[in-house]
């Protein structure tokens, strides 16, 4: 007697536990048909920390790892590596943008005033002051990493695996 109580415990548990995890995660990207899943081209797979759209939404940037950090750039729609920027402290996207002319400028740490400039076309990188960047030097809020983000026109979703930090997933709007 005692062994089929347990026995239906057990059932009772896989039954419930189960089906919440599976539903959970299909509900979270109810609307949306998974693509694939990026490849930052490093031989090393390390965590994915946030993501963010360029103004016109060509390119996707990723951030990855810590101290040092790896900003990998990804064409839109091709969703292939096109430039990968070693950056020796930990930075976040708070406060990060990209300008015009396809330089991406991030703070060079949380308490630095100081930028790193990235050009995604000279596949450069430099440390400039605040003061030469193009939005100066202006007091950022803090804010949420992006761990899920949607293009403006929400035809794409990109989310970091919670399963797996170091994948990151692409999907399409069904």
């Amino acid at each position: 007697m005692k062994y089929k109580n347990t026995l239906l415990m057990i059932c009772i548990s896989a039954i419930y536990l189960v089906p919440n995890q599976v539903f959970a995660q299909a509900e979270e990207n109810k609307g949306y048909k998974y693509v694939l899943s990026l490849d930052n081209g490093m031989r090393r797979k390390m965590y994915v920390n946030e993501f963010m759209f360029d103004n016109d939404e060509k390119y996707l940037i990723a951030n990855y790892g810590n101290k040092p950090t790896y900003i990998v750039v990804f064409k839109v729609g091709e969703w292939k590596p096109i430039v990968t920027f070693r950056l020796s402290n930990w930075v976040e996207f708070t406060g990060a943008y990209v300008d015009d002319s396809e330089n991406i400028f991030i703070k060079a740490s949380r308490f630095s005033s100081d930028y790193y400039k990235l050009n995604i076309k000279n596949k450069t990188q430099m440390e400039v002051p605040c003061e030469t960047t193009p939005r100066g030097c202006k007091v950022i809020e803090p804010q949420q990493t992006e761990k899920t983000i949607y293009s403006k026109d929400y035809k794409y979703m990109i989310d970091i695996n919670k399963r797996n930090a170091r994948e990151a997933r692409v999907y399409i709007k069904r």
